[in-house]
């Protein structure tokens, strides 16, 4: 099995010198090479040799040659090389400077919307979503067919519609996601796709680039940017929940992953909120700087921004490294990064678009030590083992692994705490063992509640550092109506919690163990 490893600012590409992720070199064997850039015969440069492109046409294959070259000739490929990106950056940024302006792009996106409805399976997705009738109208959201027909002519220049100007580019049927500008402005949008396969993308950038059209607009701003989406709540009064207002929607500017999800969030938590595909704000610093600012001057200049962190995204160290590249960038320009949690540790969980119960607010510290969890690890290696066991085959060894459409197991029962109503043993097990959440000032009291109503076991699954040791240590023998208490720990000696180590006293081991 090869394993390739992506390029990057301290493993560039030795062909290309590429450090953007692009190009790949095999871990075993850096001699051979996928380079995006060398992709036929003239394309490599000296001390390397050009084998064939791979099979879907992305990357050349390059061999290196072990002839002797000359520094001369080196220099003089390195030259040409720089000289070429210079002149590919000035190309493609002298394209996205010539596209429609964001008024341009409103004007044409209106006129297409206005020749498009909304199917009724797709009226009811959103409103399955949280949305009532009068959101999803405000939204402009509409359904579309593959190679969607226009009755009138729009530009050909707006990114995702054809040449001709009377059909857009959408290879799937599905609804379009309206993209907005601090200035209530639609400039793209993105296709959430009907049905979708399991390897497949859910949303689909709008785009005119074909293999016919290789030069055709694209959603990038006239900076080169990909743009954010900038949402902001039209109805406040109804639809935001009561705990979280109202001062919650003026002390915190909401960042969440996506362009339909900042959206519904906005809307069901009365709250400004910035969206950016895949999460990746800092792909577009100027834009995301703008909208911060924007949204910062509506809010009476706050400074705090709260993340809406997707289920699993803790576990999942792609998305934590966009997370990251977010809160370095947003702390360099002066804001607080802080992240809405409700338990949202794994998939099985409920998205910031979905979960409308209450959460706390983690600072950016407590947030990235539940990625350190150790019972990750674990989660990671048995994920790891169950993909070698698929490709096993008792006879055959190794072979090809076959798709197959998993059914998706429903989501566990969610109980949220409320003091004084907490179920006994009895109750619980009638109610099908639901997962409870409780907020992180409530935990004394379903502690003391539980012990009250009969339970002797409590399994507290809070991630780390959320202060349930702190909890533990503060709390007296008297609270729970016993004798005493007793604190068990590896590290009794040389305790790291403060309260533990002033309110228990270290016994002294009788025994081996």
């Amino acid at each position: 099995m090869r394993k390739y490893i992506p390029t990057s600012g301290v493993n560039p590409c030795p062909v290309c010198g590429d450090t953007r992720r692009r190009c790949r070199h095999l871990s075993n064997n850096p001699d051979i090479v996928l380079c995006m850039t060398a992709t036929d015969a003239n394309g490599a440069p000296p001390g390397w040799q050009f084998l064939k492109l791979t099979r879907d046409g992305l990357w050349g294959i390059v061999r290196r040659n072990f002839g002797e070259i000359d520094d001369a000739s080196r220099s003089r490929w390195a030259e040409y090389w720089r000289n070429l990106r210079i002149e590919r950056l000035r190309t493609e940024k002298a394209r996205h400077a010539a596209s429609l302006t964001e008024g341009e792009r409103d004007k044409q996106i209106r006129d297409i919307l206005g020749q498009l409805p909304l199917y009724s399976h797709h009226h009811e997705d959103l409103e399955r979503r949280g949305l009532n009738s009068q959101l999803i109208k405000k939204g402009k959201f509409k359904s579309v067919s593959q190679w969607q027909k226009l009755d009138r002519e729009v530009s050909y220049r707006l990114a995702g519609v054809s040449l001709g100007g009377r059909s857009l580019i959408t290879p799937k049927s599905g609804y379009l996601c309206p993209i907005w500008n601090p200035f209530g402005q639609m400039i793209a949008w993105q296709l959430r796709v009907d049905n979708p396969a399991d390897d497949a993308p859910k949303y689909l950038w709008a785009s005119s680039r074909t293999k016919k059209r290789p030069n055709g607009a694209t959603a990038h701003l006239q900076n080169g940017e990909l743009p954010l989406t900038f949402c902001t709540p039209v109805v406040q009064d109804e639809h935001a929940p009561k705990e979280n207002t109202p001062d919650f929607s003026l002390s915190y500017i909401g960042l969440a992953e996506g362009f339909l999800k900042p959206w519904i969030i906005a809307q069901l938590r009365n709250q400004i909120t910035i969206g950016a595909a895949s999460g990746n704000f800092a792909g577009s610093p100027e834009t995301f700087k703008q909208y911060l600012t924007a949204a910062s001057l509506e809010l009476s200049g706050t400074q705090n921004l709260l993340l809406w962190a997707d289920a699993g995204a803790v576990a999942n160290k792609n998305v934590m490294r966009q997370y990251r590249r977010t809160y370095e960038l947003a702390t360099r320009w002066g804001y607080t990064l802080r992240v809405a949690w409700w338990g949202q540790l794994d998939k099985s969980c409920l998205d910031g678009d979905e979960y409308t119960g209450p959460f706390e607010i983690l600072t950016w510290a407590q947030f990235e030590s539940l990625s350190r969890n150790p019972l990750s690890f674990w989660d990671n290696v048995t994920r790891s083992l169950n993909k070698v066991k698929r490709l096993l085959h008792p006879r055959r060894g190794f072979t090809r692994s076959v798709k197959r459409k998993v059914q998706r197991s429903a989501p566990p029962t969610i109980l949220v705490y409320t003091p004084d109503d907490l179920p006994t043993k009895e109750q619980y097990k009638k109610m099908g063992c639901p997962k409870i959440i409780y907020l992180g000032d409530e935990r004394v009291s379903i502690w003391q509640e539980a012990v009250k109503k009969g339970w002797q076991h409590i399994l507290d699954k809070s991630a780390p550092g959320l202060g349930k040791s702190h909890t533990a240590g503060s709390m007296s023998a008297a609270e729970f109506g016993v004798r005493q208490l007793w604190y068990l720990a590896c590290d009794h000696r040389n305790p790291t919690t403060l309260t533990v180590e002033t309110n228990f006293v270290d016994l002294v081991p009788r025994h081996n163990g």
